[in-house]
């Protein structure tokens, strides 16, 4: 039978392939800048930050409209590299989830070797300047949240700048695997038009999210949709309305919650809610048959291990 499918223009086609071609470089990018970040402080955690991100960029190639195959992805020297120390990553991306973006990831990296709040926020300024490319569909986000209160510090980053049916995905996961409870819950409940009841703390005079302008990352007050999760009051004229738990402010108000070690909420019709919305979500990804509730966790890896991959991945940065 011949094919019934309409053909596409070759200016389409071109710009397939140029996004294709920018997602790739950035993809390659982001790990390598990660490398760097994890050449600061060689401890197991940060390895294991490697291989959770290593993790999510393979998902996010496997649930793109174009499927990128894990060796298509990553540069060969690169993919040699990655495949020998983070198989498990290798072996999941298809059947367990990632708890949260590879920018994220990132974010938790520079935070690690960092530490410092000024430092912190000028690394991923700079980052963000040199990934973000031309490319609308990408693995990075434009945003910075800082949350600073009674010496403690909680950060968190804005979803990719990727199509909204795959920024609605990693927001289901967040929800189900990641955020505070607190959080997980106002997204679900605004997101279906339902006003929440969730008492947040007022986070106001402590709270502040920068956006990257093009050249750096600037002050800006909270979105529409922000205000209304977390009963923030100071709305600026010129402000937009993002999907909920879009923003950077989810990631770090759930850090803060989770700091200040609020109580879980006992919401189990909800819980059911957040985990059907993410099966639902994820039903939309050709090819592919995630179970909600498995996500990938990264394996131990011993100190000689650590060395080895030091010394490999040296020659490639």
């Amino acid at each position: 039978m011949a094919d019934m499918s309409p053909k596409l223009s070759r200016a389409v086609r071109l710009q397939k392939k140029l996004h294709n071609s920018l997602w790739l470089d950035q993809a390659n990018s982001l790990m390598k800048t990660a490398f760097n970040q994890w050449k600061v402080s060689q401890n197991l955690y940060v390895t294991q930050l490697l291989d959770e991100m290593v993790h999510s960029i393979l998902f996010s190639g496997h649930i793109r409209n174009q499927l990128m195959k894990p060796e298509e992805i990553f540069e060969a020297d690169m993919f040699g590299i990655l495949r020998c120390f983070f198989g498990g990553a290798f072996e999941g991306y298809k059947r367990r989830l990632p708890k949260r973006t590879p920018f994220s990831c990132l974010l938790e990296l520079i935070v690690e070797t960092k530490k410092d709040k000024t430092l912190v926020k000028n690394e991923l300024s700079n980052i963000i300047t040199k990934l973000r490319g031309k490319s609308t569909n990408q693995l990075v986000g434009r945003a910075l949240c800082i949350i600073e209160e009674c010496q403690q510090i909680s950060y968190g980053v804005s979803m990719p700048l990727a199509e909204k049916q795959f920024k609605k995905i990693w927001i289901a996961l967040s929800c189900m695997h990641t955020w505070h409870p607190h959080v997980a819950y106002a997204v679900r409940k605004w997101t279906k038009g339902e006003e929440c009841s969730v008492p947040f703390p007022n986070l106001e005079e402590s709270c502040q999210a920068y956006v990257h302008n093009g050249k750096t990352l600037k002050s800006t007050p909270p979105c529409i949709s922000c205000c209304e999760l977390f009963s923030m009051k100071h709305v600026h004229k010129k402000s937009r309305s993002h999907l909920y738990g879009n923003c950077a402010e989810a990631e770090a108000i759930s850090k803060y919650l989770k700091l200040k070690c609020v109580p879980h909420l006992d919401e189990p019709t909800l819980i059911s809610d957040i985990k059907n919305d993410l099966k639902t979500k994820l039903e939309t990804v050709k090819n592919s048959n995630f179970d909600p509730t498995v996500v990938y966790e990264p394996a131990p890896i011993s100190d000689d291990r650590i060395k080895l991959l030091f010394q490999q991945i040296s020659g490639l940065l």
